[in-house]
């Protein structure tokens, strides 16, 4: 919703059911599997304003909640997140971001879609503890040659290890820096 010709306004609201399976004990202590449906509510509001035509700022507060109709449990989670984006000339512009989230475990993780390289998708699962931030520079020269960059950096509180199998790292930090050039002709 445009509130003024330079802020935007966006909330949403989604409820997804699935069923699943879940482990339960029965009567005799024996593990079994059990159908469970599994209903998930998301909230969220996004405010963007054009601060000067060279300067956007733009902000993110959603919140997640799922339960589990068999199982006296539910999870929680939140995300928060500040975009500046700024456009120092018409050759070179910056987009940076700064999220922090917490989630009680995977099941209720959030999803943010990021600025990246060209030809480049990002739309990281967050769950756990932790903040993530990233940087992406793009310089233009000429019309023919694109020069970008991206340095992102993900830290989780509580864990020794971030992902799993020959991706796996050790410790709490995941930073990557990844360079692009693109020739136009």
């Amino acid at each position: 919703m445009k509130v003024s010709p330079r802020l935007d306004l966006v909330a949403r609201f989604t409820h997804k059911s699935t069923e699943g399976t879940e482990s339960l004990l029965d009567q005799f202590g024996r593990d079994t599997r059990v159908i469970v449906d599994r209903a998930q509510q998301k909230y969220r509001v996004t405010g963007s304003y054009q601060v000067t035509p060279r300067v956007r700022v733009k902000g993110r507060v959603e919140l997640t909640h799922v339960a589990y109709n068999l199982l006296s449990r539910s999870e929680r989670g939140y995300l928060l997140y500040q975009d500046l984006q700024y456009k120092v000339s018409k050759e070179i512009s910056l987009d940076a971001r700064l999220i922090f989230f917490h989630t009680d475990s995977y099941d209720s993780r959030l999803y943010e879609y990021e600025s990246d390289l060209r030809g480049v998708f990002s739309n990281p699962s967050l769950y756990g503890r932790g903040r993530r931030w990233y940087l992406v520079a793009r310089y233009n020269i000429a019309g023919l040659l694109a020069l970008s960059a991206k340095y992102s950096e993900t830290q989780k509180e509580g864990v020794t290890a971030l992902g799993s199998g020959s991706t796996e790292i050790q410790g709490d930090l995941d930073n990557r820096l990844a360079v692009q050039i693109d020739f136009t002709w």
